[in-house]
């Protein structure tokens, strides 16, 4: 609830410069996806096939408002699952400033590489089996095909030599950067990241 009431306020805020700004000037765009999973699971179960069908709305269905008035804009999402869950997606607003675009709030990370348009699993784009770090709370800075940005650090869980983490300490965000050189119909990309902790008090696991 608490997210869902925090969407509503950057809907507000966004609402509220649109409006405030010139009418030629000004752009606001309501958009949603209503996406549901049609199909038929086959697992192997102990050498026998269990099919299942699978006829549910997807966890990516989504509502949302973008909008621009000259060269600040913003956009605020949130994600519906199907057992009533709120999510936030996007709530970020940005500044063209024109040598590049400084982004400030939660979207995509810099450091995203989506090759694959898998449909299965809410659109799952074989996430798991490439670099991605989701959408995360940032401040990300765009010039040309650079994209590098200072993110929320990830919760840190580590185990080593039967301790694990106790008290973490994170002494700068996570830096991610990506590059992104367009050739014609081509294009290579390169991209990581880079973060710092450090990890005092630790527990012995248990047996």
């Amino acid at each position: 609830m608490k997210k869902f009431f925090v969407l509503l306020v950057a809907m507000a805020v966004i609402v509220s410069f649109v409006g405030s700004a010139a009418a030629a000037d000004r752009t606001t765009d309501v958009y949603g996806s209503a996406r549901l999973k049609t199909w038929y699971e086959i697992d192997d179960v102990d050498g026998d096939d269990d099919t299942d069908l699978t006829w549910e709305i997807q966890g990516n269905t989504r509502m949302g408002i973008r909008g621009s008035a000259g060269a600040v804009g913003g956009n605020a999402e949130i994600g519906l699952a199907k057992d009533g869950t709120v999510s936030v997606r996007h709530a970020y607003g940005y500044w063209a400033f024109g040598a590049g675009t400084l982004i400030v709030g939660h979207t995509w990370a810099p450091a995203v590489f989506s090759y694959s348009n898998q449909t299965w699993g809410s659109d799952a784009d074989l996430v798991g089996y490439q670099s991605y770090s989701g959408r995360v709370g940032q401040i990300k800075l765009a010039i040309g095909g650079l994209l590098i940005g200072l993110l929320t650090m990830p919760d840190l869980n580590v185990t080593y030599m039967g301790m694990s983490a106790g008290d973490v300490d994170y002494l700068l965000p996570k830096l991610e950067a990506k590059y992104t050189l367009k050739a014609g119909p081509a294009a290579i990309e390169i991209g990581g990241g880079v973060f710092s902790a450090s990890i005092e008090d630790g527990v012995t696991g248990g047996g």
